[in-house]
């Protein structure tokens, strides 16, 4: 995934979390 890429596995989990939590993000990166 290309979120890896950018902030690294840990990071990257907790970055969907809030991409999830914000509707203009989570539907970019769902």
């Amino acid at each position: 995934m290309t979120i890896n890429c950018q902030f690294g596995g840990v990071d990257a989990h907790g970055a969907l979390i809030r991409a999830s939590t914000d509707s203009a993000v989570g539907s970019s990166w769902a």
